[in-house]
């Protein structure tokens, strides 16, 4: 990773949630996800490295991620983010949730960062929303310019998703 700020920000935040236990197990599920173990008997688990078979050397395997990415809170003790949308933006380490706002008013405690938005759907139906930051290893300065690119990123997303609703609506009626 070097010195890079992401390079950084993965290690403090890291170091900062994660106890030894819990980072082996990180790790186990992200191998076991991404499909680099051959099998598991009980808690042991056998890294299998891709092999080529002409040369015998194995190939690198190239690590990249998003920018943004949505957290899911499914594990073995159940949906812990049931009903709420949890954004990362990788590079900075800046954990967001967003809140659809209703009659009900939103009360945030001093300090946590928000920034309001509106999105308005297909159906030219304007929702309310409001981003609050968790957690970020960005400067306190570069955080707005962050949140907007989160609400541009949310509202793509929301497009996408209203977009999938219509075609599946469409499919269901033929």
């Amino acid at each position: 990773m070097g010195n890079s700020f992401a390079g950084k920000a993965t290690q403090q935040w890291v170091a900062l949630f994660f106890s030894t236990k819990e980072l082996y197990l990180l790790n186990h599920s992200l191998s076991k996800t991404l499909g680099l173990y051959k099998h598991q008997r009980n808690d042991d688990c056998e890294f299998d490295t891709t092999i080529n078979k002409k040369n015998n050397r194995m190939n690198a395997i190239e690590l990249t991620l998003p920018e943004w990415a949505f957290l899911d809170g499914t594990s073995h003790l159940g949906n812990l983010l049931a009903g709420r949308d949890v954004l990362q933006h990788i590079p900075s380490f800046t954990l967001i949730e967003i809140f659809t706002v209703d009659e009900t008013k939103l009360l945030f405690k001093e300090g946590i960062k928000t920034k309001s938005f509106t999105y308005v759907n297909r159906f030219d139906e304007e929702e309310e929303h409001i981003l609050a930051v968790h957690f970020s290893l960005a400067p306190d300065t570069e955080v707005d310019e962050i949140l907007d690119k989160a609400i541009y990123f949310y509202c793509e997303y929301l497009d996408w998703e209203d977009e999938s609703l219509q075609e599946e609506d469409t499919s269901k009626q033929n």
